[in-house]
């Protein structure tokens, strides 16, 4: 009979245990960065930024080269981007906005009737954000 106790107790003490550890991963699994943390440390620290830059990243550099518009993808280009704030600085007409979803941040902006435009596409992804595509026009 004691055996039995014993026996009973083991198994549901390591019940009891499985289900708190299956509780502890369904709650991590559902809390997703922030995404004003996330853009932040992304544009004030490079090694992080390479990090959270899907490979290969999607986009192109459009731009006008001898008179003909130039088009290119990001491969095997190396990707380190300022923050809208040092175009800020520079330009002051720079329009800019941020669209946000559950899943996807667009950051865009541009002069207007410049030619030049930045668009930038933000994905959550396993709870983490992430660049997916990264257009930029200067024609």
């Amino acid at each position: 009979m004691r055996n039995i106790l014993l026996l009973l107790f083991v198994i549901t003490a390591g019940c009891i245990n499985s289900q708190e550890k299956s509780n502890q991963t369904t709650l991590s699994q559902t809390v997703s960065e922030d995404f004003s943390f996330f853009y932040s440390k992304f544009y004030s620290d490079t090694s992080y930024q390479s990090e959270r830059t899907l490979k290969p990243l999607r986009g192109t550099i459009k731009e006008w080269d001898d008179d003909v518009v130039k088009e290119e993808s990001w491969d095997n280009k190396k990707v380190t981007m300022a923050p809208k704030e040092k175009f800020l600085q520079i330009y002051k007409n720079l329009k800019s906005d941020l669209i946000k979803k559950d899943t996807l941040v667009i950051e865009k902006y541009w002069i207007e009737q410049s030619g030049f435009q930045v668009e930038k596409k933000f994905i959550l992804k396993s709870g983490k954000w992430y660049l997916y595509s990264y257009d930029l026009s200067n024609l």
